[in-house]
């Protein structure tokens, strides 16, 4: 008889017993032969290669020096590989992955994004007195007319989160609503001016622009219907090694400017803004001084 392991687990049938009838029969060279067989199955399955995967999965001893391995297609988990000591859950390019010091860090599709609630500089807001608070149930909003050198403006500041990735691009999510009801295609866009300071940096004049145009839709053209806004901020837009770091400050203005084609006719109120950041750990280096 031929080894049923790994299809089957053997029975105890050979072929001087038979486990169906229960016929009694001393254990003779036979058996042992069949019991050695099926010991040699779970070891070639163990040691050496799974029949069914056709994938060595499991390694033992200091060469190589890791302690669990499994792969297919589609899966690989990893433990101490090749000299490392991390542990990995996922495939070749999207995992999760945890070093020897136990930082968590993801990859590929593993990456998870996480939002920061931002604050209007309401110093700035109070001795100006603009844009206009524009109270709407329990929202307090901002009304913004086209910006006119006249202070119709807010200011934004927050730190680079550890946590970000340090490759991908900072969206700046903002909400806005209708003053009042407005035509169907009409268009109003805002302008986010933003810059970055590294922690032993200074202070720059210097800003990038980002503009995004929205126009009213179908369905949204009734007094606070409300609008969403992504804005870019290149990550790498100062370039030649100056590219945003994590732990870095970002600043920025939020102005309405003039939109292309027909423009609504009322002011348009903010809402809300967050940042959103693509993230690849749960903890970074800490560097600030």
């Amino acid at each position: 008889m031929a080894a049923k392991f790994p299809n089957e687990i053997w029975d105890g049938d050979s072929l001087n017993r038979n486990s169906d009838n229960f016929r009694i029969a001393a254990p003779d060279h036979r058996d042992w032969w069949q019991v050695q067989q099926e010991m040699t199955a779970v070891q070639d399955y163990i040691l050496n290669s799974n029949i069914l995967l056709n994938e060595r999965y499991l390694y033992l001893g200091t060469t190589p020096e890791a302690s669990l391995h499994y792969e297919s297609s589609v899966v690989e988990m990893n433990l101490a590989e090749s000299g490392t000591n991390d542990f990995r859950i996922g495939d070749r390019t999207n995992y999760v992955q945890f070093a020897s010091n136990g930082a968590m860090t993801l990859a590929g599709t593993a990456k998870r994004r996480m939002t920061v609630q931002l604050e209007a500089d309401s110093i700035d807001q109070l001795a100006h007195s603009k844009p206009t608070q524009v109270e709407v149930g329990i929202f307090k909003t901002y009304s913004f007319p086209v910006y006119n050198t006249d202070n119709e403006e807010l200011f934004f500041t927050f730190r680079m989160p550890y946590r970000w990735d340090g490759v991908s691009d900072i969206i700046i999510c903002v909400d806005f609503a209708l003053a009042d009801v407005e035509d169907l295609g009409d268009t109003f866009k805002f302008q986010v001016s933003w810059e970055h300071i590294p922690h032993d940096g200074t202070l720059s004049a210097s800003v990038h622009d980002v503009e995004v145009q929205t126009a009213v839709t179908s369905g949204h053209t009734a007094q606070h219907s409300t609008y969403h806004a992504h804005f870019i901020l290149d990550h790498d837009a100062d370039g030649g090694g100056n590219k945003i770091e994590a732990d870095d400050v970002i600043g920025f203005r939020l102005r309405r400017i003039a939109s292309t084609g027909t423009a609504v006719d009322n002011e348009i109120l903010f809402v809300n803004a967050v940042a959103d950041f693509q993230i690849d750990k749960i903890f970074g280096t800490w560097v600030r001084p």
